[in-house]
C-alpha cells in the first residue's frame, strides 16, 4: 500500500501568504505582485502618505492657531469692555480674564521683540541697536492690539447701547499695557542659576517655589496695570489714558534697564 505524502506548497503561494512578505527572496522591497499590482509601488505609495504630507494640513494648522489667537485677543478686549459694566467681584473677575486673554493672544505677535532681544552682543544689523529693533518691531503689534481693544470695546459698547467711555477707552489701555509688559518680559533673560539652589526642607525642596516666583512677575505686572486702570476709569478717559501712559513708560524703562543688564 503506497504512502501518501502532502503536497508540497507552492513557493510563490507561501511567499504570497506570508505576511510582511513582497517577493520571492524574502526582501521587502521586492517586486512581487498580487492582482497585477506592484506590492512595492503600494507600500511606497502609503510611506508616501504617512511620512511625508502634504503641506496643505500643516497650513491649515498654523492659519488655526492664528485665527484662534486673534480671537483670544478680541474675546479678551469684549471681556474687558464689559468688566465696567459688571458689579463688584465679577467686574474684577472679568477684567482679570479679560486681561489674561489680550496678554495670551499677544504671544504670537510679539516675536519680533523677542528676536531684537536675542541680537545682542551680535553685530547689529543695518546699524540699529537692540533698542530700535524692539521699539520697531513693536509698533505693529502695538497698533494691532490696540485696533482689536478698540473693536471690542465697541461691540460692548453697541450691544449694551450706552454712550459711556468706559467700554472702549478701559480696552485699549489695557492693550498697549500688556504689550509693554510683553516687551518687558521678552528682555527678562535666562534665570539665574543661584535660583535653582535646592532649599531642603521637610515637605521637600522649596526652590521650585522660588523658581515659580521669578515666571510669575510675567503675568502678574499685566495683570496689575489692567486693575490699575479700573480703578481709575471712575475718573473719566483723561485719567485712563494718563495712568496707561505711566504704565507703559514705566514698563519701557524697566526694559531698558534690562537690557543693558543683559549687555553688561
Amino acid at each position: 500500500m503506497t504512502e501518501r505524502t502532502a503536497p508540497e506548497p507552492d513557493d510563490r503561494t507561501s511567499h504570497a501568504a506570508a505576511p510582511g512578505h513582497t517577493g520571492t527572496t524574502g526582501h521587502t522591497g521586492s517586486t512581487g505582485r498580487t492582482g497585477g499590482t506592484s506590492r512595492t509601488s503600494v507600500r511606497a505609495g502609503t510611506t508616501r502618505a504617512k511620512g511625508q504630507p502634504s503641506g496643505r494640513p500643516r497650513a491649515v494648522t498654523v492659519a488655526g492657531l492664528v485665527d484662534g489667537l486673534v480671537l483670544a485677543v478680541l474675546l479678551g478686549a469684549v471681556v474687558v469692555g464689559g468688566a465696567p459694566l459688571l458689579p463688584g467681584p465679577a467686574a474684577w473677575t472679568a477684567l482679570l480674564l479679560g486681561a489674561l486673554a489680550l496678554r495670551t493672544g499677544a504671544g504670537a505677535f510679539v516675536d519680533g521683540i523677542r528676536h531684537g532681544v536675542h541680537t545682542l552682543g551680535a553685530p547689529p544689523l543695518l546699524g540699529q541697536r537692540a533698542g530700535t529693533q524692539l521699539l520697531l518691531h513693536a509698533a505693529a503689534p502695538g497698533l494691532l492690539l490696540v485696533t482689536f481693544g478698540a473693536l471690542g470695546g465697541t461691540l460692548v459698547a453697541v450691544v449694551v447701547g450706552g454712550a459711556a467711555s468706559g467700554p472702549v477707552m478701559l480696552p485699549v489701555a489695557v492693550a498697549a499695557t500688556v504689550l509693554a509688559a510683553r516687551a518687558w518680559e521678552a528682555a527678562k533673560g535666562t534665570m539665574p542659576l543661584a535660583l535653582a539652589t535646592p532649599i531642603p526642607t521637610p515637605q521637600g525642596d522649596l526652590s521650585v517655589l522660588v523658581m515659580l516666583a521669578w515666571q510669575a512677575d510675567a503675568v502678574v505686572v499685566p495683570l496689575l496695570g489692567a486693575a490699575a486702570l479700573l480703578l481709575v476709569l471712575p475718573s473719566g478717559p483723561g485719567a485712563v489714558l494718563l495712568t496707561a501712559a505711566a504704565l507703559v513708560g514705566l514698563l519701557v524703562l524697566l526694559t531698558r534697564r534690562r537690557l543693558r543688564e543683559l549687555q553688561a
